[in-house]
Parts: structure tokens; C-alpha cells; sequence
């Protein structure tokens, strides 16, 4: 067990830049739960990610607008996804790419669309760089934060290891019935009276 956690420490940081590129968040929660512990440091983590993130939405920006025939192709099946993204960036402008930080095939549309529409590519580049910042530092801080909470929660009450997973699954459970339910009552088809 010691030897992963060393190797975490040693790659966990290179781990962290290519799962950012993408801008998935459980490369940087992981690397924050375990600044929580004292495995690595915030700042690097939340940095790391900031510029994995930038770099990767620019990247994909480029290539769709310098490589617009062979890319159009490969997203045929999204094209009204993207057709409406771009009318989001013609009405919304900057805050459709800090939103798209926070939604997971949005993540991938918004630069794809930048790319090939007329926008300027300075400008997305300025405004995905501060979007990219603020995402870092929020889920960065988030984890960081609740983690630091958690840990002190569990010190404090002196729970034994094995009550916290029953905890879990129970909330799980609790969490699973209250979505069942509510997706039964949407679901639920008006009864019609015969006359």
C-alpha cells in the first residue's frame, strides 16, 4: 500500500494534467481529497488543473477551426447540439463557456462550435483561461474544504471504520428511493374517466 501511495506522490500530478486536458472533475477531486491528507498540495493541484484544462479546450478550438472538414465528420451525430451551442454563444457569449466547464458534453461542444464559427479566438482564448481558473479553484477548494470537514468529523466523533460505508450505502439507499420517487410521480400518466 505504501508503495502506490509513493507512486501517487512521484506521477500523481502528470496523472492529473492529462486527466485535465479533458476536464474531468475526478482527477482533480481525487488530487484535492488527497491534499486534504497531506499527500499533495492544493495549490499545485488547483494549478495543474487550471492549465491541463485551459490547454485542452484551446487545443480542441484550434484543431476544429484550422481542421474544420475533418472534424465536422466525426461530430455529425451532434450536429444540433452544436448548431445550438453556437446560437448560445451569439446570445450568451462569455457565460456559455464558463457554464460549459460545469456540463459534461458541453465540455467538448462549446470549443468544437468556437472553432468552426466566426468567434474570435483571442477572445475565447481570455475568457476560457478565467473559466478554466475558476473552475479549477472552485471544485479544487470544494473538495478540499469538505474533505478537510469530513476528516475532522470522523477524528471528532471517534467512528469506527467499519460505520462510515454502512452510513454511505444507507444515504445511497435514502438518495436512490427519493429519485425513484420523484421520477415515478413525473412518469405518472393523468387517469382518463369514460363517459
Amino acid at each position: 500500500m505504501e508503495e502506490i501511495i509513493q507512486s501517487l506522490q512521484t506521477w500523481g500530478y502528470v496523472l492529473l494534467f492529462v486527466y485535465s486536458l479533458y476536464g474531468g472533475y475526478v482527477g482533480l477531486i481525487a488530487a484535492a481529497s488527497l491534499s486534504a491528507l497531506g499527500k499533495f498540495d492544493i495549490t499545485l493541484c488547483i494549478l495543474v488543473a487550471f492549465v491541463a484544462n485551459a490547454l485542452g479546450s484551446s487545443f480542441i478550438a484550434y484543431v476544429a477551426r484550422h481542421y474544420k472538414a475533418e472534424i465536422l465528420p466525426m461530430f455529425a451525430k451532434y450536429s444540433r447540439q452544436i448548431a445550438l451551442t453556437q446560437l448560445w454563444l451569439r446570445k450568451y457569449g462569455k457565460i456559455s463557456i464558463f457554464v460549459s466547464k460545469y456540463i459534461h458534453i458541453v465540455r467538448i461542444i462549446v470549443p468544437i462550435a468556437i472553432g468552426i464559427s466566426r468567434y474570435k479566438f483571442n477572445l475565447f482564448l481570455l475568457y476560457n483561461a478565467f473559466a478554466s481558473l475558476i473552475w479549477a479553484i472552485a471544485v479544487g477548494c470544494v473538495t478540499f474544504f469538505s474533505s478537510n470537514v469530513v476528516l475532522s468529523v470522523v477524528q471528532e466523533l471517534d467512528v469506527h471504520p467499519y460505520i462510515l460505508p454502512v452510513v454511505l450505502v444507507c444515504w445511497g439507499a435514502v438518495i436512490a428511493f427519493l429519485i425513484h420517487t420523484a421520477s415515478r410521480k413525473i412518469h405518472k400518466k393523468p387517469k382518463t374517466t369514460r363517459v
